[in-house]
């Protein structure tokens, strides 16, 4: 059963807006016929060492109040899940179970548990965004999720377009009809981290690359990094820049520091690798090498003078890359607001 305010809902009216809105909500549940909850995929740590079962270690679950805030219509309301209720002497009515416990998967019947589904998913704020259930959703940004509703057919999607997208890794790295060409690749792993790149054989670099796009850690890829590498493959020229920016920031011919406003800025640099003119300024908040490369990269006759800039490994007299932009250091960066 579910309370709101105190009152239990069997005792609410049409005439109650969020009763009705929650009851429309418990139509669109009974209607699906298996509700599960698991572990949200932050709380899945690692398989279990040595264990041949598949199981995995997990976080010890959450135990949740009874009773929770829910936002509707710009107002909080108490909205609390019960299986039993009493008067006590002073007229208030007591609810129990006073906690709901979280500890594993939770498989519910739709028909006998609507209102305890209702409650884990759209009132508590520890359930992960579910697309059925989002027009009731209390989602609070920031929220520590710790289980979600199962969904085979959206997790058997997203593993499959992951499938796709490291073989793709693969392919542009392994593959020699499709794969991408000795100096982009070169290109690549040094934007990537990978040592000496420019240095050792063409084979070493394309098994650390491949180490260093598809290291899995507690048995999951890091598809930001992954996606991140196969959007610079569509531009290859980006994965130049990228690596002729990483050689500027090591050799100092570039440095990240504040404008005399307080400002976050790039500048060339002297012969000595003191800050000389700015190159462009971005906000508080977004990572200097990322807005750097979103700069030139929105220039093509900034980025073109940068990168001959870098290969002539020596600074130039004049303001070069600088001399187009100095008018115009607040200009923001493209992507980054």
């Amino acid at each position: 059963m579910l309370a709101i305010n105190g009152v239990p809902i069997t005792e609410l009216g049409k005439d109650d807006k969020l009763a009705e809105h929650i009851r429309t909500a418990l139509i669109v549940i009974k209607k699906k016929r298996y509700w599960k909850l698991e572990f949200h995929e932050s709380k899945i740590r690692a398989s279990v060492p040595g264990s041949t079962s598949g199981r995995v270690e997990t976080s010890a679950g959450i135990l949740q109040k009874g009773t929770s805030k829910y936002v509707f219509q710009g107002m909080e309301h108490d909205i609390t899940y019960f299986t039993s209720q009493a008067k006590l002497a002073n007229g208030v009515t007591k609810f129990k179970p006073n906690y709901i416990d979280f500890a594993g998967p939770m498989p519910l019947d739709p028909k006998r548990s609507a209102d305890l589904i209702f409650y884990m998913t759209c009132v508590r704020p520890a359930c992960a965004e579910y697309t059925l259930l989002m027009k009731w959703q209390n989602r609070q940004p920031g929220a520590d999720l710790f289980y979600k509703v199962e969904d085979i057919l959206a997790d058997a999607s997203i593993k499959n377009v992951h499938s796709r997208e490291i073989a793709k890794v693969n392919s542009y790295i392994f593959d020699e009809d499709f794969g991408l060409a000795n100096d982009i690749l070169i290109n690549l792993a040094v934007g990537h981290g990978v040592p000496n790149a420019n240095e050792i054989n063409i084979e070493l670099v394309r098994f650390n690359l491949s180490n260093s796009l598809l290291k899995q850690t507690n048995g999951k890829y890091d598809m930001v990094k992954i996606n991140n590498f196969l959007d610079e493959v569509k531009d290859t020229s980006l994965a130049r820049l990228r690596s002729n920016v990483l050689v500027a920031i090591e050799k100092r011919m570039i440095i990240n520091t504040k404008t005399s406003t307080g400002k976050n800025a790039w500048y060339d640099t002297t012969a000595e690798g003191k800050k000389r003119s700015i190159i462009t300024t971005f906000p508080v908040g977004n990572d200097p090498q990322t807005a750097i490369i979103r700069y030139l990269a929105s220039k093509p006759k900034q980025r073109d003078e940068f990168e001959q800039f870098v290969q002539a490994g020596v600074i130039k007299p004049k303001a070069g890359i600088t001399k187009h932009v100095i008018e115009n250091i607040d200009e923001p960066i493209e992507g980054s607001e």
